[in-house]
């Protein structure tokens, strides 16, 4: 895909180099202060910390409902193809948006794209509140598609935020506040299927309030990116503005995205790893808790998940622990990535055998089972390696530049390739592969994704991504009150 990505409609070498960005000139200014709140320091609205703080709220109420849908398997229905054929739809879409997702967030901003990406999310909920109702199967196909095309411009946008707001030396901290909140998200809202299906012990379908209260919480995500401040306006805690460049058009911001990768090709490299990103999905939500369990101990297993989910993508911030350098860090954090998947995935494999497409489990797992315990554990930490993967991801990205163009390029093009393995890998669920080649398929594909990465953090990673450093900048004397 890469390639036919590089050789359709690539201009020459010469026009690239002449057509390339303008360089970044950094321009330093006092810090803002943060604003007071008796013995509280709130951060400054202008702030990265504040911005990407909203960002991360557009996903508590956007992809944190999302997920609370995923997780329950088959979107919470006892039939999961229809939500298979959905997610393909929407993985397809997600994929190809994605390819010019960095271009579109370039040309029109963050927070239009950011209220357009949650819009896709809130349609995809409200087709499953309506098939709850009256199994209008064409709705949901649609909200899988008006959600792959809005899942593109929102990680798009948002990753830009959280990895070009932040200085270099406290992105982790900051990519990790946007995934808590997102995951937070899935927390709060996955307590609503528990609630709501506290007494259902049966194989069957979450009830229509699961569906009610997250698509309204979906539909309030659509007008929080308005209350963004311009890029322009935003002071880093070292004084350095964030440089947006004016937008171009489209064509043009495309030849711009080919010129980035031709100037670090050895990003190819990661793109197996985002690939691998989202190919686990359907299997850890559809062929595991929902073939296993019934629908309460499935509730209970979504909050377990996202639980997990934040607590996996916390343990990113110890990426900016500055007494050890940069690339130890990168190396130290890979190999944390790779020892959990290779552990993490090789326990799910004993489950697997146990479970078979087409002849249901009977009866269904409840939580009061006397093997719930470990296949609820092993579920944990599926989710516990979602939320390290996710964040490790996005930090990577963040340590290869400083350049908030560059960095949208880089965030659309890793949701290209997650989207194009959920895609694949949706596609397989829905087509009936039996449960143990997709544990196969996904176990394959992470551990060659992991180590496509290796050579990228020991060759490519340094300890700054500046040419030269920023000098320190004194915080404003002035402090608002509030």
């Amino acid at each position: 895909m890469a390639s036919s990505v590089l050789q359709a409609g690539v201009p020459s070498e010469e026009t690239i180099e002449k057509e390339a960005p303008t360089p970044v000139v950094e321009e330093h200014l006092p810090v803002p202060a943060p604003y007071r709140l008796g013995p509280l320091k709130i951060p400054n609205y202008y702030s990265a910390t504040a911005q990407v703080f909203i960002a991360g709220f557009v996903n508590f109420l956007a992809v944190g409902m999302f997920l609370v849908l995923t997780s329950l398997g088959g979107a919470g229905q006892l039939n999961a193809t229809t939500a298979d054929n959905a997610n393909t739809i929407l993985y397809v879409l997600f994929a190809v948006v994605s390819i010019i997702a960095g271009p579109i967030v370039n040309a029109m901003g963050p927070r239009i794209t950011l209220s357009l990406g949650a819009l896709g999310y809130a349609l995809y909920g409200a087709s499953f509140w309506s098939y709850n109702q009256d199994f209008n199967s064409g709705f949901v196909l649609f909200g899988g598609a008006a959600c792959g095309v809005g899942a593109a411009l929102l990680w798009a946008s948002s990753g830009q935020i959280m990895t070009s707001y932040p200085t270099e030396s406290d992105k982790s901290i900051h990519i990790t506040l946007f995934y808590m909140l997102s995951y937070l998200g899935a927390v709060v809202g996955g307590i609503i299927p528990v609630a709501q299906n506290n007494n259902n012990t049966a194989a069957a379908s979450v009830n229509t309030g699961t569906y009610v209260a997250t698509t309204v919480l979906m539909i309030v995500s659509v007008f929080v990116p308005f209350a963004l401040a311009s890029p322009d306006k935003i002071i880093r805690s070292d004084g350095t503005r964030v440089v947006v460049r004016p937008a171009e058009s489209l064509p043009r911001e495309l030849r711009n995205m080919v010129y980035s990768l031709k100037k670090d090709p050895m990003f190819l490299l990661f793109l197996p790893f985002g690939t691998a990103a989202l190919f686990y999905a359907p299997f850890q939500a559809n062929d595991f808790n929902g073939y296993f369990f019934n629908v309460r101990t499935r509730a209970v297993n979504g909050l377990l998940y996202a639980i997990a989910e934040f607590i996996g993508c916390s343990t990113i911030a110890l990426l900016d622990w500055k007494i050890v350098p940069r690339r130890t860090r990168a190396i130290c954090g890979w190999l944390m990535v790779l020892l959990m998947v290779l552990i993490v995935n090789i326990c799910g494999y004993f489950p697997t055998t146990n479970s078979f497409r087409g002849v249901p489990y009977t009866p269904p797992m409840d939580i009061s089972s006397p093997m719930a315990a470990k296949y609820m554990t092993l579920y944990f930490f599926y989710g516990f390696q979602d939320g390290v993967f996710q964040a490790f991801a996005f930090w990577i990205i963040g340590v290869l530049s400083n350049d908030p163009y560059i960095l949208a390029t880089y965030s659309g093009l890793y949701k290209t390739f997650a989207a194009v393995g959920a895609a694949i890998s949706f596609g397989m669920d829905a087509g009936g592969v039996d449960y143990m080649r997709m544990w196969g398929s996904d176990f394959a594909i992470l551990m060659f994704g992991c180590l496509c990465l290796g050579p990228l953090v020991f060759i490519r990673v340094k300890d700054t991504s500046m040419d030269t450093p920023a000098p320190a900048v004194e915080a404003a004397d002035e402090v608002k009150e509030v």
